[in-house]
């Protein structure tokens, strides 16, 4: 990592870590085995485990998901209006059925049934999913 981005800043000037600092602290006070995240932090990933080696940490388990896409391909994003939590809120969409759309668009299933008429509980999501089942090509909605 140094030798291709320098020293990486894990402190900021007003003394707050950066994501990369409280990612790894976090993730590893928590006890976290295996970490799932979007394909875009798969870069960043040499940083972490660095970070986790120089802790004298074991380093979690990764893996990275491809991305979910807007129609026209742009990235699907959270702080897009439609999207934000209280537009959805406010569409009486129920929390539930938020976590199974977006649970499910990106595979990692079996026995999916694609259904409106069915929400998933998170055991049940848990129970189904593998991760050899997931999607290698994003999603679009």
């Amino acid at each position: 990592v140094h030798a291709l981005e320098g020293d990486p800043i894990i402190l900021k000037s007003d003394g707050y870590p950066t994501y990369h600092l409280a990612n790894v602290v976090d993730d590893h006070l928590m006890g976290i085995s295996h970490v799932l995240r979007g394909i875009e932090w798969q870069i960043s990933t040499p940083k972490h485990i660095l970070m986790y080696e120089a802790f004298g940490w074991q380093p979690p388990q990764f893996g990275h998901l491809p991305l979910i896409l807007n129609p026209d391909g742009s990235k699907l994003s959270k702080r897009q209006n439609h999207l934000h939590i209280s537009c959805l809120r406010e569409q009486h969409y129920s929390p539930e059925s938020i976590l199974n759309f977006v649970s499910l668009i990106g595979g990692g299933f079996i026995d999916k049934e694609y259904s409106l008429n069915r929400i998933y509980s998170m055991d049940e999501l848990v129970e189904r999913f593998q991760l050899d089942k997931v999607h290698h090509n994003p999603a679009r909605v």
